[in-house]
This record gives C-alpha cells, sequence and structure tokens, in this order.
C-alpha cells in the first residue's frame, strides 16, 4: 500500500478535495475497513495462496461471471502499473529539473521501467519477499522522517489557504483516495501460509490499513501546509518530491524521488508477478486459451508475454488522468465484488450480512459519484 499511489495522487488529490482532503482520505478509509472486513473472513474460510480468484471460484458457479471478474482483476492491476509507470517517469525527469515533461519523454520513460521489471519477472521466478520487506521499512523511515520533521516546524506562518471544493469535486476525489489503500488484499493471499490464518490475517491487515490511514491523514496535512497550492497546481504529479525540497532542499526533493522509485518498482514487481499467477491459473482451469501454457524462447509463458504486451500499450494509449479514472474505478470494481462473494458465503464465513450491506452500499455509492463527475462531465 505504501508509496505508489500517495507518491502518484497526492497532488491531485489536495488540488482537488482542498481543504476537505483529510476528509476523502478518512472516507475511503473507513470504507475500505469494511472491505478488510469480507477480505479477512474470505481468507480465513479460504486458506490458500490464490486470494481473490480462489473466493470466485467458490462463490461463484457462472465460469462466465468467474472468468470476467478474474479478468477485471487483472485489468485492475495492468492499468494501476501504467498509471505508477507514468507517475515514476514525473518523478524520474524532475529529478533533472523537467519539471513539465512531455507525453513522448513521459512514455518513454514509462516502457523502459516496466519492460525491466516484466522482463525481471519472465526471467527471475525467485521469492522476492525479504527485498519487498527492506523496500517497505525504507520508505516508511523517510516518510515518517519527513512528517516528523515538518510538525516539528509547524507554524502559523506557515499555512497554506486551500480552496473549498465543490461537493462533487470533493466526492470524486473519494474513489481516487482508494489507490492510495489498494494493496492491502495481497495479504490474505498468505493465509495458506500463516501458522493460524485466523488470528494473524485479520490482525495484519487491520494494523496495516490504520497505520497507512493516519500515515496519509499526516502526509496530506504536511502538504497542504508546507506546499503552496500555486506550486501544487503546476506539478501535481510530483507533490511529495516538492514538499522535500521546500523542506529539506535541492538534496530532499532527490531523497524524496528516489524513495518513489523504490515504492513504484515494488508496486509494478508486485503487480506482475500477481499478473503472472493469475493468467497462469486461468490457464491451468482453462478460462483461458490454453496455447496461452505454451512457453517461447525456453522460459517465457506465452500468456504472460501476451498480458506484458497489452500493458504497454494501455501505458501508451492513455494518457495520465484517464489511467488515473480507469484504475481507481477498476479497484472499486473489484472490491464491490469481494463484498458480494463474502455476502454470498456469509454463512461459510460467518460473516454479519448488516456489515457486509453497509459496505456495499457505500461503496456502491462512490462508484456512481466517481463515475459522474470523472466520466460524465
Amino acid at each position: 500500500m505504501v508509496g505508489a499511489g500517495i507518491f502518484a495522487l497526492l497532488g491531485q488529490i489536495i488540488i482537488s478535495a482542498g481543504s476537505l482532503s483529510y476528509l476523502s482520505f478518512l472516507i475511503s478509509g473507513i470504507v475500505i475497513l469494511f472491505a478488510a472486513y469480507s477480505y479477512t473472513k474470505l481468507a480465513i474460510y479460504i486458506p490458500t495462496s490464490g486470494g481473490i480468484i480462489d473466493y470466485y471460484d467458490k462463490a461463484f458457479s457462472n465460469k462466465f461471471v468467474i472468468r470476467s471478474l478474474s479478468l477485471i482483476y487483472v485489468a485492475t492491476l495492468m492499468i494501476s502499473s501504467s498509471m505508477i509507470a507514468k507517475s515514476f517517469a514525473f518523478y524520474l525527469w524532475g529529478v533533472f529539473d523537467v519539471l513539465t515533461p512531455s507525453s513522448t519523454q513521459i512514455n518513454i520513460a514509462s516502457l523502459v521501467f516496466i519492460s525491466s521489471l516484466a522482463l525481471l519477472n519472465l526471467l527471475n521466478k525467485k521469492d522476492v519477499g525479504y527485498l519487498e520487506m527492506l523496500l517497505v521499512y525504507l520508505k516508511l523511515l523517510i516518510l515518517f522522517t519527513l512528517i516528523i520533521f515538518a510538525l516539528n516546524k509547524f507554524g502559523l506562518d506557515v499555512k497554506t489557504a486551500m480552496p473549498n471544493p465543490t461537493h462533487t469535486a470533493f466526492l470524486g476525489t473519494i474513489g481516487i483516495t482508494f489507490f492510495g489503500y489498494a494493496g492491502f488484499g495481497i495479504m490474505s493471499n498468505a493465509a495458506g501460509s500463516v501458522k493460524n490464518p485466523t488470528t494473524t490475517i485479520p490482525l495484519a491487515i487491520f494494523s496495516a490499513l490504520t497505520i497507512v490511514i493516519i500515515l496519509y491523514l499526516l502526509l496530506t496535512f504536511v502538504t497542504i501546509s508546507y506546499l503552496p497550492i500555486e506550486e501544487l497546481v503546476k506539478h501535481p504529479n510530483i507533490a511529495v518530491s516538492l514538499l522535500a525540497k521546500n523542506l529539506w532542499g535541492s538534496w530532499g526533493g532527490i531523497l524524496l524521488s528516489f524513495t518513489a522509485f523504490l515504492a513504484f518498482s515494488s508496486a509494478i514487481n508486485a503487480n506482475i508477478f500477481a499478473i503472472f499467477m493469475i493468467v497462469n491459473g486461468m490457464t491451468k482451469n482453462k478460462n483461458l486459451p490454453s496455447s496461452f501454457g505454451n512457453t517461447v524462447l525456453k522460459t517465457v509463458n506465452l500468456g504472460n508475454l501476451f498480458f506484458v504486451i497489452l500493458l504497454l500499450l494501455a501505458t501508451v494509449l492513455f494518457d495520465f488522468t484517464m489511467v488515473v479514472n480507469l484504475a481507481s474505478l477498476a479497484f472499486l470494481i473489484t472490491y464491490f465484488s469481494v463484498f458480494v462473494a463474502n455476502y454470498v458465503l456469509h454463512k461459510e464465513t460467518n460473516s454479519s450480512r448488516v456489515i457486509i450491506s453497509i459496505g456495499m452500499i457505500s461503496i456502491m455509492f462512490i462508484i456512481i459519484t466517481f463515475v459522474m463527475h470523472n466520466f460524465i462531465k
């Protein structure tokens, strides 16, 4: 969760939600906790490494529904990877003082970034769990250090006046803030590996979400306090780097850009790995053409290569704003499908239909307002 979404989207969220940015993160965080309830219940009942795909298999009998939801989840991972890659490009060019890179510059950097990580996953199947853990600790350390430094320096003279947003603009940002929490569901994939999933999985998911909600609220506060709205409007895609530059000088901006690179690398690497695992599983279950299981160049799976090419095409064809909106909408639909799966299995998972229903209604309302504001103008 920590990194990719907040580095990529914080500036845009503050520009749209203004003084209500905190509320946007808080509301989406609360709804995410309802989604976490369904995730934990399903993970305990179906303690496998397949995660959401296995939940679909168990909850729905219609193969078309299972296949469609699985492909939507794959599309979610692909679109979010495109968004993260474009965010990486903004931060990369920012290091070279190119604060407004052209679409060609953005696409070139994005394609090289995705291709490198895809090649790593195509050729190297080794577990990178320890490396991911190290990256998470490093990201948290740098971000909390930045926040503590800012809070220690806080005074009335640095307060930035933020505009009050329209109701539709505010509601539209709630769907985008969801992306900052995306990824917590991957913890449910560990249910088949831990000794006591009944205790460990809920503890892991809810404690992680609580930490991240607090982190995002604090980071939003210091960004609003130390980064003038004029700078945010000019360069919304590198807000955290500009914040660090204002507080720590040019080296601070470079440090936070490096932290962003770690976050983006970690997120895309995890997404591509998940895409490959899902595609391989769907191919074995005959939900995708059997030819996808064939190998090319000795070790490269044809199905995985096909989806990498789709990912690269999506990155070139969609601009940053469209990718952000599509990625956010895809995640919202995925979360809604998890609510539905748990509702179908509520007796088996020993879940409260009231809690599930509140979550379903909340996320449906957010989906509707998000689509109305970002797609129907």
